[in-house]
C-alpha cells in the first residue's frame, strides 16, 4: 500500500474491500486479524 492509499483509507475516501479487490492493498494476515483491522477502520 502506498502512503497516499493509507491516508485515503483512514480518511474514508478509499473503500477497503474495493482497494483490496483491485490489488491496491495487499494483506498478509489471518481472518481474525482482518476482522480486528476492520474494527479500527
Amino acid at each position: 500500500m502506498t502512503g497516499d492509499d493509507l491516508v485515503a483509507l483512514v480518511d474514508g475516501e478509499l473503500h477497503f474491500a474495493r482497494a483490496w479487490g483491485s490489488g491496491r492493498i495487499k494483506l498478509e494476515a489471518g481472518l481474525r486479524d482482518l476482522l480486528r483491522l476492520r474494527k479500527l477502520i
